[in-house]
């Protein structure tokens, strides 16, 4: 009887869950680069990739699918005086939850205060514009010849370091469903023209809205629990 209803909860759970919404924003990336934009046009700014070699120390994979986005910032600033390569997405929040996603930055500004490329990742609607993540060579090294900070950052050969593993970014967009909103992914050399012979690379992937669980989702797992209990209180005294 006890494994018939925890199946049963776990089944009426699993139906008041609302299913994850990321195939409308091409969030991991299965299509390529399918609708996204990148500011300057150069296609080699922007790829998808199954895995991102970065030896001779580790090997970036996807947190979801079989592909994730870089965004890099090499050479944007090389001829003109752009600054930033942006990649973003325009849509339709559609539903309430939370709006999350995977990044982790790389850069070859290591050791070098004159250089602190930096990338963010915003959110813009009707009343502004959200920083969801902010990172910079500064937060991987706080100055020249110092340690690399601790549980964040790793070294990559002569001059690449980045953050240690996938994080994640966050934002409840419930208040804005209907609207229309942009979700951008920055990456900036600094300050034109210092850092034209850096590069930096922001990898992105998992992005999706996922539906906070209704209140009856947590009714259902009280009351099953709760009968769950009451089952092996009978039993004991049986």
């Amino acid at each position: 009887m006890k494994k018939n209803i925890l199946t049963i909860l776990v089944a009426a759970a699993a139906a008041a869950i609302p299913a994850v919404s990321r195939a409308q924003l091409n969030g991991s990336f299965e299509s390529g680069t399918n609708n996204w934009v990148n500011s300057t046009g150069d296609s080699y700014l922007f790829n998808t990739y199954s895995s991102l070699g970065v030896s001779p120390f580790t090997t970036i994979n996807p947190t979801a699918g079989s592909q994730f986005a870089v965004i890099s910032d090499s050479g944007v600033n090389l001829y003109d005086g752009v600054d930033t390569e942006t990649v973003s997405q325009t849509f339709t929040v559609s539903s309430a939850g939370i709006l999350s996603l995977n990044y982790r930055f790389l850069t070859d500004g290591y050791d070098n205060d004159a250089y602190n490329p930096n990338a963010t990742i915003t959110l813009t609607d009707g009343a502004g514009t959200q920083t969801l993540a902010s990172i910079a060579r500064s937060d991987l090294q706080a100055s020249a010849g110092a340690p690399l900070s601790s549980g964040t950052a790793y070294q990559v050969g002569d001059r690449l370091i980045g953050q240690n593993a996938w994080q994640t970014a966050s934002y409840d967009v419930s208040s804005l469903v209907g609207q229309s909103v942009t979700l951008a992914f920055n990456v900036s050399e600094g300050s034109y023209p210092n850092d034209s012979g850096i590069t930096s690379e922001l990898a992105v992937d998992n992005l999706q809205v996922a539906p906070a669980p209704e209140p009856t989702t947590f009714a259902v797992l009280a009351g099953g629990f709760g009968m769950l209990a009451l089952v092996n209180l009978h039993r004991k005294k049986s």
